[in-house]
């Protein structure tokens, strides 16, 4: 009997080749029955998913008139949104500037949140512990933040954190580092969807378990897009970037990025497919290459197999092009 690791990896193999022939069909299929039996064995929680949304939600209208004082600093510059939406191409933008450098995908906020709020749960990230952390000293939390990322940070005036999720602490973030700057990535809802189904993550990280199916990955997003939507009304200091828009119109973009960082503007940002740093996350081939669109509208090469992620998309009023 095969273990379910290795099928996992067996079935994205499989779907490489099969894309390379142009044959989307099997692709999705390998995917489908590679990814059965680890989804068996550990199906998606909806039901905490939806909880920890919700709560996060809760708690950000219940403080939102909270005064906090936070760490002052302005170093951080937070890039967050789903995974394969776009956040490493910002990252190496940004990072092109001679004032920002790259600190990777830093675990450091949510272990500071944990921390400090010294909650006995398993998790890292749960509603009991992020209850606890409204309770905290938010300039305490901020310090213990920028303290943990001094392993890689201080050498310029400014880093950035590109940990996907951190979305789900945005709003801690506002009060613990209120002079921080976050970036957040929105790309087309299927394209992103398809992204992360294609996708092989760290395969036992809790939070990567959505995209062992397409339709779980459909009902994250939703709940994400929501959440992103609540805390863009709610904070001036995010900036919601969508996608296909930096790519429509780089120089606009990119120099309304840069401008919203409070950097000046350097040219080499533009060109950030010069940057010769190195790069350890999916994108690394992308982000050699100048802004292109063909990465838009990929997902349509795995239809009818998008049916019922489309439908339950637009079913949350969340329109799919």
């Amino acid at each position: 009997v095969t273990h379910p690791d290795a099928k996992l990896h067996i079935g994205h193999a499989l779907a490489k080749e099969y894309q390379d022939m142009g044959k989307f069909g099997d692709a999705f299929n390998s995917l489908e029955q590679g990814k059965a039996t680890k989804r068996a064995m550990q199906p998606f929680d909806h039901k905490s998913s939806t909880e920890l949304f919700e709560h996060i939600k809760h708690l950000s209208e219940q403080h939102k008139h909270a005064l906090t004082h936070g760490s002052p600093t302005q170093e951080p510059i937070f890039v967050l949104g789903m995974p394969r939406s776009g956040t490493t191409l910002v990252e190496r933008i940004l990072s092109s500037h001679s004032d920002v450098q790259s600190a990777g995908e830093l675990q450091d906020f949510g272990l500071s949140v944990k921390k400090l709020s010294q909650t006995q749960t398993p998790h890292v990230l749960d509603t009991q512990t992020l209850t606890k952390a409204y309770e905290l000293d938010f300039n305490q939390l901020g310090t213990t933040y920028l303290n943990a990322t001094r392993v890689t940070t201080g050498s310029h005036k400014h880093f950035i954190d590109k940990l996907p999720f951190n979305f789900f602490y945005i709003d801690l973030i506002t009060k613990a580092l209120p002079n921080a700057k976050i970036i957040c990535m929105l790309r087309d809802p299927m394209d992103t969807c398809i992204g992360n189904y294609r996708q092989l993550f760290t395969i036992n990280n809790p939070y990567y378990a959505y995209s062992l199916d397409l339709l779980d990955t459909a009902k994250f997003y939703s709940r994400f897009y929501k959440l992103m939507q609540h805390f863009s009304a709610l904070h001036s200091n995010i900036k919601l970037v969508k996608y296909e828009e930096l790519v429509a119109k780089p120089e606009q973009q990119i120099k309304e990025l840069v401008s919203f960082c409070n950097l000046e503007w350097q040219a080499q940002c533009i060109d950030f497919h010069l940057n010769t740093a190195p790069v350890s996350t999916a994108s690394k081939v992308q982000v050699r290459q100048p802004l292109n669109n063909k990465a838009i509208g990929r997902w349509k090469a795995f239809k009818p197999h998008t049916n019922a992620a489309v439908e339950y998309l637009l079913s949350q009023g969340i329109s799919v092009e």
